[in-house]
């Protein structure tokens, strides 16, 4: 889903010019983005296609996966059917997955797989997460896995499931939800710690709250 050519983007830095190669995908949308000795930044949209999901640092794109379950046509690279969703009740957004199976493509290297969780034990290649928390009734899953020409699949075990991570373990991954009538509504970190972002009645940010419901700004 990359467009050719790939284009190399020069901007100016005092006496001399930094080259960004940036890719694209199908729809215009930035897919990647990458400095001179910098590391690559990978990118999924969702939203059917309108607003970045994740933002990826170090990682490539096909490396990637994200799903937040908000629209039916956005699977952030994970491959799942037959899925039933359930609106008002998420982490993050409006809507999560009740039950289901995910897989993604085929992969090589370390990889974490990270969901949110409720009502249930989720696996990922058939073993328990190595570490769990839990937060506002949802319970964060976090796992490790190698991978040879293999795939990550992500078994609910009738768990409602939001929010599933897929990336390198050496990459750092930053996700969003938006509504649309008004902006970004949650945006979560590369450690799992989300901020919600709250509007006023004219549709104007009025409060980021962390977490534990904390004002942050």
């Amino acid at each position: 889903n990359i467009i050719a050519p790939n284009l190399i983007e020069s901007y100016p830095t005092g006496t001399e010019n930094v080259n960004i190669l940036v890719t694209y995908d199908k729809v215009g949308n930035n897919r990647s983005a990458q400095k001179e000795h910098n590391s690559k930044i990978s990118y999924l949209w969702g939203y059917k296609k309108t607003a970045p999901i994740a933002q990826v640092i170090n990682s490539e794109p096909a490396e990637i996966a994200f799903a937040n379950f908000e629209a039916n046509s956005d699977k952030g690279q994970w491959n799942y059917e037959g899925e039933i969703y359930l609106t008002g009740e998420s982490k993050t957004g409006n809507r999560c997955i009740n039950g289901g199976i995910l897989t993604s493509q085929s992969l090589s290297g370390d990889f974490m797989v990270s969901l949110w969780a409720k009502g249930g034990v989720p696996q990922v290649n058939g073993t328990n997460a190595a570490f769990t928390k839990t937060e506002n009734g949802w319970t964060y899953h976090e796992w490790t896995v190698s991978l040879s020409g293999g795939v990550v699949t992500v078994v609910s075990n009738a768990a409602k499931m939001d929010d599933i991570r897929l990336h390198p373990v050496d990459a750092q991954m930053t996700t969003y939800s938006y509504d649309p009538f008004t902006g970004i509504t949650t945006q979560t970190d590369a450690n799992n710690i989300t901020s919600y972002y709250k509007y006023d009645s004219l549709g104007r940010l009025s409060t980021i709250l962390d977490h534990e419901g904390n004002t942050l700004k």
